[in-house]
């Protein structure tokens, strides 16, 4: 055997063994992140969410730096060109290997049940919980606000029970910093993991936390308009939607990691990329039917602009709308909605009443689209009395409701559909 052929067997050899162990360092990646996910929550730092003995992290990272250690072994036999060639490979296989590490986009099992307190009957509290009971080892919850005691009570009770069967339920909580969730949380010993997520001082980048979702077993995800209060789980105007599909869960799991890991807008930091790569592969997905944007590390504001092209018919239930004061046209959603109309698009606006009333900026950002005839609609919900389990209250309901419905024009679109966005603010700018 000459000395050229023998080296160039050894190059293929090493090029095959190389990438082999290339592709089974992803797969061992996605196996330590099993390792360092799943498992028990009973740490001492209220800020992480599991602990892993330190033998099976030896063990992990052991086996990783042998796997490692063999892949620069054999890469050394290669040359340039062929190292070039491994990248270019490993470039080609990236998608095959995130969607094998991230698991299946598509979960022929998906179920997206809408909620509303004025159509489905009963209060929004009450299909909340029942949605919960189905928890069987853990609940993740994520509220800008959390007051709701009765609420809270109730959960504590459905862990004390599952505890009793044997069954261990964990319960987290994070949180903004609204003054009475602190008092609510603490006021009486429960077994849940809370973390208040403070906001920073620059006003044009707050960082507040101000989702509001719910991540059942990674299983299957609650997010919408109300906040864990009484008020929006009893007598507000709200509307939520349960999406039964794994992946989905998965990305929201990772975004409350995200959350709670105090990252907010370094992008360069693990959890943000994480949560980068997973939206990434899930809205790019073909005939994929659900897209999410979670902010910051997506833009609200773009992702919905963009979601207003082409559009039929335009409904918008919300809260609260503002707009900046020097609103240009690519940045701004009342000019987007503008355009929208002008180009034979239906609008119709409705806002909470006593914000309209009390407030001047949502006048001013509404004026625009009143003037061309879109349809603005104020919504006032009376007042009446209410018994809590404690005592007799006067409600102030709220139209708290966040809720954008496009119909796409048919011509623009295969299928005519209507397209549901979640919006975790109050503003639309």
């Amino acid at each position: 055997m000459t000395a050229e052929l023998s080296n160039r067997i050894k190059r293929t050899v090493a090029f095959s063994i190389s990438f082999l162990l290339l592709i089974s360092s992803f797969f061992n990646a996605s196996a330590m992140e099993g390792e360092l996910v799943e498992g028990n929550s009973q740490g001492d730092h209220p800020h992480t969410i599991t602990q892993v003995s330190p033998a099976a992290l030896n063990g992990i990272f052991s086996e990783a730096s042998i796997r490692n250690n063999a892949f620069f072994h054999f890469t050394k036999f290669l040359s340039r060109a062929d190292k070039e060639q491994l990248r270019e490979v490993n470039k080609k296989c990236r998608d095959f290997i995130d969607l094998t590490y991230f698991g299946p986009v598509y979960d022929p099992a998906m179920r997206v049940i809408p909620f509303s307190s004025e159509i489905s009957g009963g209060r929004i509290g009450t299909h909340i919980f029942t949605l919960l009971e189905q928890a069987q080892r853990s609940i993740i919850i994520a509220s800008d606000q959390c007051t709701n005691e009765e609420f809270l009570d109730d959960l504590s009770t459905l862990q004390e029970n599952r505890q009793l069967e044997g069954r261990p339920l964990d319960i987290f909580i994070v949180t903004g910093e609204h003054p009475g969730t602190k008092k609510a949380l603490n006021s009486k010993p429960r077994s849940f993991i809370s973390l208040a997520v403070p906001s920073n001082n620059d006003s044009a980048r707050s960082g507040k936390m101000h989702n509001k979702f719910i991540i059942v077993d990674k299983d299957f995800v609650i997010t919408g308009s109300p906040n864990l209060t009484f008020a929006a789980y009893n007598y507000n105007i709200e509307s939520f939607v349960a999406i039964y599909h794994q992946f989905v869960a998965k990305l929201y799991f990772h975004y409350y990691q995200y959350i709670i890991s105090g990252a907010r807008y370094d992008y360069t930091r693990e959890e943000y990329r994480h949560v980068q790569k997973l939206m990434h592969i899930f809205n790019t997905a073909p005939d994929n039917p659900i897209r999410v944007c979670l902010a910051p590390i997506l833009d609200i504001k773009t992702f919905v602009i963009g979601e207003l092209n082409a559009s039929q018919d335009i409904d918008i239930n919300m809260f609260l709308i503002s707009r900046a004061s020097a609103a240009v046209m690519g940045d701004d959603i009342v000019a987007n909605l503008l355009a929208a109309h002008h180009g034979g698009a239906g609008v119709t606006i409705k806002v909470d009443y006593n914000q309209y009333e009390q407030t001047t900026y949502m006048s001013s950002a509404l004026a625009p689209l009143q003037t061309v005839g879109a349809n603005i609609y104020t919504v006032l919900k009376h007042s009446e009395g209410m018994q809590t389990k404690t005592k007799t209250i006067v409600t102030k309901p709220q139209f708290h409701d966040k809720l954008l419905l496009i119909k796409q024009r048919e011509d623009d679109s295969k299928k005519s559909h209507y397209w549901l966005s979640r919006i975790h603010r109050q503003r639309a700018r």
